[in-house]
Parts: structure tokens; sequence; C-alpha cells
């Protein structure tokens, strides 16, 4: 905890959570207790604030692809998004994932970019399908902006996994669903 204590000690805004979690510790606490304490005190905020960027950058994301007619541009938005949202997480957490973290988070971010391709061309056909009316272009664009909305989410999610100096536990775990409902809540409030 002294290692990883390190990296928030020139924080300002965890200055007074570190001296909390510093006056509740003593010698009878185990390890895992000790942690649990640490993620409780300390890491909690961290966690909510890496959760807003996350949620933040998946409602950008939607938004611009479905605004976004162009296939290409969608993979660049998509992955212009998912680097910056992961850059945001790891100096939030101020750690930089490892190797086999960068290799899961690129791995992510590549399925992310495939799904904004494919996507574009099942949005173009299922306008061709439903006639090319106004309205199924933008179901079928704002699906796709939803999917993509999604899929950036999945990659903050696991940003913040590999990112945090100590795993979630199964409580603290942030979770997609929720994601999912700030991504369809603001663009159904865009279509209001």
């Amino acid at each position: 905890i002294r290692k990883v204590a390190v990296l928030y000690h020139q924080r300002p805004d965890l200055k007074a959570r570190l001296e909390r979690f510093y006056g509740s510790v003593n010698d009878c606490h185990s390890d895992r207790e000790v942690c649990s304490l640490f993620s409780h005190y300390v890491l909690k905020d961290v966690d909510q604030q890496a959760y807003r960027i996350v949620a933040q950058r998946s409602k950008e994301t939607a938004f611009m692809v479905m605004l976004s007619q162009v296939a290409l541009l969608d993979t660049v938005l998509t992955l212009w998004r998912n680097v910056k949202m992961i850059r945001d997480i790891a100096s939030l957490y101020g750690a930089r994932p490892s190797f086999l973290g960068s290799t899961s988070l690129i791995i992510a971010v590549v399925q992310s970019l495939l799904y904004a391709d494919v996507s574009e061309m099942l949005a173009e056909s299922m306008a061709e399908t439903l006639g090319n009316s106004f309205l199924s272009v933008m179901s079928a664009q704002a699906a796709q902006g939803v999917g993509s909305g999604i899929l950036t989410a999945r990659v903050g999610i696991k940003a913040m996994q590999v990112c945090r100096p100590l795993p979630f536990t199964e409580s603290e775990k942030p979770r997609i669903k929720d994601i999912r409902w700030d991504i369809l809540s603001s663009l159904k409030g865009l279509f209001a």
C-alpha cells in the first residue's frame, strides 16, 4: 500500500482521503483489510472520476458515430475517443498499464474499430432494406452510435481495471449496464 500511496501523495484532491486512511489503519488489520480500507478511503473517489470519464467519452463516441455518415470517419472518431479515454484514466490512476494490460486494451480498441466499420455497413444495408427514408436512416445511425458508445464503455471499464493499482472487489466493479443507460438516456434527450 505504501508503494501505491506514493502515486497519490502529490495530489491535493486526495490528501484528506489519504490522511483518513492512515488514521483508520492499525496493526490489527490484515493485509486484505488494509487494501479494502485503501480502496474505500482513497480509490473510491478516483473510481468515480474514472467512471465519469468513461461515461462521457462513451456518450461522445455515440453522438459522433451517430452523426457521421462516413465509415472511415467513424473509425477515426472511435480511435480518437478511445485513446483519449485510456490516457485520461491512466493519468487519473497515476500508473501506466503493464505490457499485458496494454495488450488487452489494444485488442479492445481494435475490436471497437472493427465494430465501427461493420456497423457502418450494416447501417447502410438496413437503410437500403427499409428504404432510404429519413426515419430508417436515423434509426440505423442511432443504433450504430449506441453500439460504438457501448464498446467504448467496455474499453473504458477494461482501462479502469488495468490501470487501477488494486483490483476491484465484486461490489466495486463498474457495470457496463449503467453506462449503457446513460448513453441511451442522453440519445433519448437528443431526440426529445
